[in-house]
């Protein structure tokens, strides 16, 4: 049994709180999960310490000089399995201190030195979520009336270039962005610029009603955009046994497909994943859009989706890929010299 002292998970207040500070050390299902494997201790300032005890800070209090200087010859691992957070990834690995490591709920084709990746983070947090709030028992009611679902939280630059690359389909779709108050259909409005923080919640209307979605990932700007970072917009889809094309990162079509999930190139030109330039990856997507028909799926497709649905679902295959991308590599770490 790993035991980890932990600092900064104690209680989120509100689902802002919860989103913001996601961690599999403060998430219950995933707590649940590993409670075979990790004990975890929040820590106690009034209590002494063994010199080999191992330490899970998380990153936000990491960054504070005081924090990272009180733990600097201990063991510790840096809590960074949250959403797309790359502005505090980069900040945190430049001021890692030696001995310390990253635990990162990302993904990359390269060892990194002093870095846990743990690419299917997001996976294991949304279905273990949806299974507790009951979604997984969704039957679809396909109408097929409107080509594709898009919906948009946060505005940036990125996202403002593809409302506006893809305006003339948008007509033929449910869409949103809500820092530009544009909700989808059924969805409370909300206050102009404002940004909601019940992004899991899903009205199953959204998927029944629509083709496809257009998965729009999370990324501040293109440059940005090297990792192909799996958040919970493109597991949506998948929950909601929903064909997809994603606008991210060259090679998360890949990355999804080497998770055992299918991709849908019998209905999509694919080669968009492969493409760097934003502009010329919208192009494949436009055309995929304009050329799509609105009929039921196939045999094919819907065995597609059946295999994503049960494969997201699949609670001892989410258990074994903890262990071994989080458990293993924590005791890796704690038995090195």
């Amino acid at each position: 049994m790993i035991k980890l002292i932990v600092l900064g998970r104690q209680g989120p207040k509100s689902e802002i709180d919860l989103f913001r500070t996601l961690s599999f050390s403060s998430t219950p299902h995933l707590v649940d999960m590993l409670k075979n494997y990790i004990e975890f201790e929040d820590f106690d300032e009034t209590k002494t310490y063994d010199p080999t005890d191992i330490f899970l800070i998380m990153a936000q209090l990491y960054l504070d000089p005081v924090i990272r200087k009180q733990f600097s010859n201990c063991k510790v691992i840096v809590d960074l399995c949250r959403e797309a957070m790359m502005a505090d990834w980069d900040h945190v690995y430049r001021l890692l201190e030696p001995g310390h490591v990253i635990m990162y709920g990302s993904y990359s084709d390269k060892p990194v030195p002093n870095v846990i990746f743990v690419p299917n983070f997001m996976w294991y947090n949304e279905s273990l979520d949806n299974t507790i709030k009951g979604r997984d028992s969704y039957v679809p009611n396909r109408n097929y009336s409107h080509k594709f679902l898009m919906p948009i939280g946060r505005k940036n630059k990125i996202r403002d270039q593809v409302v506006e690359f893809l305006e003339s389909q948008l007509e033929d779709s449910y869409w949103s962005y809500v820092r530009r108050n544009k909700a989808l259909p059924g969805e409370a409005s909300t206050v102009p610029g404002a940004k909601r923080w019940d992004t899991r919640h899903q009205n199953p209307m959204w998927y029944d009603d629509t083709c496809f979605s257009v998965v729009v990932e999370s990324v501040t700007s293109w440059q940005e955009n090297i990792v192909p970072m799996l958040t919970e917009k493109i597991y949506k889809p998948i929950a909601y046994q929903h064909p997809f094309m994603v606008i991210g990162a060259a090679g998360i079509l890949k990355y999804a497909r080497s998770q055992g999930f299918e991709t849908f190139e019998n209905l999509f030109d694919e080669s968009y994943d492969k493409e760097t330039v934003l502009k010329v990856k919208l192009d494949i997507i436009l055309r995929n859009i304009e050329n799509f028909e609105k009929v039921p799926y196939s045999k094919l497709t819907q065995q597609k989706l059946q295999h994503n649905y049960e494969l997201f679902y699949n609670r001892s295959i989410i258990q074994q890929s903890m262990i071994d991308s989080i458990v293993r590599p924590i005791e890796e770490f704690i038995n090195l010299s």
